[in-house]
């Protein structure tokens, strides 16, 4: 069986430009999107400084970041309907039905889940951090090590 490489895959000059915009490194708190309001920039500006401070916020980042406050104010949001309106409602037909914000808490919870761990404010995210960061998986005794992590985590 031949091996095929498909155009636009493999080639090393990609990996340098990724690894090119991954090290611009930012050390302070880059402006807010426009349309944030108070509560998203304060999570903007909280997020980044956290980030900030592991050395692990960068240009490439920022999306990601923008992604994490919206939906954590979002979620902030839905748990504040759920806590002034009850987690049920009656529909038009009269039964009790679960309150849309339920459905879109639980979305917002998914994607703060996924943008924390991709910025590695998550443990598992924290831990990889750790791992590419700090320990070298071609050293194979820190590769035991690395092992013997996640096996404990």
């Amino acid at each position: 069986m031949a091996v095929r490489t498909i155009p636009g895959t493999g080639r090393g000059g990609r990996k340098k430009m990724r690894k090119a915009a991954e090290m611009r490194l930012l050390d302070e708190v880059p402006p807010h999107p426009d349309h944030f309001d108070e509560g998203r920039a304060g999570i903007w500006q909280e997020t980044c400084r956290i980030l900030i401070s592991m050395s692990n916020l960068c240009e490439s980042d920022l999306g990601i970041v923008e992604t994490y406050c919206q939906a954590l104010s979002d979620y902030r949001e839905f748990t504040r309907i759920l806590t002034d309106e009850g987690h049920f409602i009656i529909n038009t037909n009269g039964n009790r039905v679960q309150h849309p914000a339920n459905y879109l808490r639980k979305g917002a919870e998914q994607q703060i889940n996924l943008a924390a761990s991709a910025l590695c404010l998550s443990p598992r995210g924290r831990f990889a951090l750790k791992r590419d960061g700090g320990i070298g998986i071609d050293d194979e005794a820190n590769e035991a090590v690395a092992l013997k992590a996640v096996a404990n985590f």
